[in-house]
């Protein structure tokens, strides 16, 4: 029979409280799964949270106000995106028009070279069922390739005006920003007393860990856009800006900037004949390699707390066990594992054991 406290409170055993938070905690983990769809805005003010909370805390120790500070720090983006656009935007769409403008005559050549290809290769005797497979390859492509070609430009300029999940990320951000003291203390309220302290503990660290891998990972994406981009530009490639800006972006999902950015890139650079096409295949090759051995694995890992051996064995361990997500994963739940077994070194002894005070 339940317990009334004189202030009216119901009073639980600790079994029957933690099977509660369990139970919330299962029931908030299927919510998620099943609204994972609108979940981009929500996502992307977490970063922006995340990016901003360090200077927005310093601004705090100088007296200045959350408020403030947030819209202080909020108009400085808003001129930096501004002038970024003016300087940037006006080469994007000229590329973008570009690529509009040369698509019909790159779709022509490029059935062209198939109706050639197959007229060599109906000449030449061999087996009649090693004809087959070519023959469906060369079929595919002529009706795969011009419709890559245009999806790849509408993704450009979907993500080009993307404008109102950006806005609403801002929003959303804010109010995490203005309440984030608050956040950490009503998280903490719901936790027995006896688990405040590790649980504070865990928190705090959790907390540094996704703030490095959030600002690494962003770093290392800046760095391969941008060589992405001048490497492109130095060999002469039209759609240097445009192409750089996918490998960055893409580059936030891990081997997504590869793929977005190398496909792009590959298919912009049959405007340009096939010469073009191989030194883009070069450049995309090194970048991968560079990012994947290097940039990640001592900006990422070691900004988490990572030996970059451990980080490169999470990247292919996630790939191996859960794909494309695993890999997304990978860093920052290997930088959870470890700051969580530290925690428990930190709070619990062994029975039996001396302890480290005497």
């Amino acid at each position: 029979m339940l317990q009334v406290r004189p202030s009216g409170k119901l009073v639980i055993s600790g079994h029957t409280h933690r099977a509660v938070l369990v139970l919330v905690a299962v029931a908030a983990v299927v919510f998620l799964w099943l609204v994972r769809s609108i979940l981009a805005p929500f996502i992307l003010a977490m970063v922006i949270a995340y990016l901003l909370h360090p200077l927005i805390a310093g601004l705090e120790r100088w007296g200045i106000s959350r408020v403030w500070s947030i819209l202080g720090l909020y108009l400085l983006g808003a001129l930096a995106l501004l002038a970024a656009a003016l300087l940037v935007f006006p080469v994007i769409l000229a590329e973008v028009q570009r690529v509009v403008e040369e698509l019909p005559a790159y779709q022509a050549q490029f059935l062209t070279l198939v109706d050639q290809l197959e007229r060599t290769y109906s000449q030449i005797r061999i087996p009649e069922p090693l004809k087959q497979w070519p023959e469906e390859l060369l079929r595919t492509l002529e009706r795969l390739l011009p419709a890559a070609l245009q999806a790849a430009v509408a993704a450009v300029i979907g993500s080009v005006t993307s404008l109102l999940t950006l806005l609403l990320a801002a929003l959303l951000a804010f109010y995490l920003l203005k309440d984030w003291p608050q956040l950490g203390a009503g998280l903490l309220a719901q936790v027995p007393r006896v688990w405040q302290r590790p649980c504070r503990l865990w928190l705090l660290r959790i907390d540094r860990v996704l703030s490095r891998y959030i600002r690494g990972q962003l770093l290392v994406a800046l760095l391969v856009g941008a060589v992405t981009g001048v490497s492109l530009r130095l060999l002469g490639f039209r759609y240097a800006l445009l192409v750089g800006i996918a490998a960055g972006v893409g580059n936030l999902v891990p081997y997504l900037g590869a793929l977005l950015g190398g496909g792009l890139g590959l298919l912009l650079a049959g405007f340009q004949g096939w010469a073009m096409v191989i030194k883009v295949l070069f450049v995309f090759l090194v970048i991968q390699q560079l990012e994947s051995t290097v940039l990640s694995p001592n900006i990422v890992a070691r900004a988490v707390g990572l030996h970059p051996t451990w980080g490169i064995f999470a990247l292919v361990a996630g790939g191996t066990l859960f794909g494309v997500w695993g890999v997304i994963a990978a860093v920052p739940v290997a930088a959870l594992i470890r700051e969580t077994l530290i925690v428990y070194r930190e709070v619990f002894e062994v029975a039996g054991e001396t302890s480290d005070d005497g």
